[in-house]
């Protein structure tokens, strides 16, 4: 399972409709297809249970959701022609996949000092970070 959230509609945005975007700038996104954690998985937010979401709640949401939702984002952001840098915490260790982002022009940037909430935990390195990247 894959969660599409703001990463992903940004880079379905820009392939989707490239006039409207120059730049893009990733924090932290999910790029691969993952199971995500249940306990911080956003269906605790809509109120299924771990079981309950299995027995149930899985193809009623990949229905409503459509077929790109459960898709991988990275290869479509390789796909795009258009300045992308991809912003993720350094603890977290390398980027899986940066040697293939890289090759495809997609710039990988570590910020130290941060959580997955990169703008609140280090808001000088996200502020310099984005900076850099939208002046490329």
């Amino acid at each position: 399972m894959s969660v599409l959230m703001g990463g992903g509609v940004a880079i379905l945005l820009a392939d989707r409709h490239p006039h409207l975007v120059g730049r893009l700038v990733l924090v932290d996104s999910h790029l691969d297809h993952h199971t995500p954690d249940p306990t911080t998985s956003p269906w605790k937010m809509v109120g299924y249970s771990e079981e309950e979401f299995l027995e149930e709640g899985w193809e009623p949401v990949l229905e409503s959701a459509g077929p790109h939702w459960a898709a991988t984002m990275r290869q479509t952001l390789l796909n795009l022609r258009l300045p992308r840098t991809v912003l993720y915490p350094a603890a977290d260790g390398p980027l899986p996949g940066a040697a293939e982002l890289a090759g495809n022009g997609v710039r990988t940037v570590p910020i130290p000092d941060c959580g997955h909430n990169i703008m609140i935990d280090n808001v000088d390195g996200f502020a310099t970070a984005v900076a850099a990247a939208l002046a490329r």
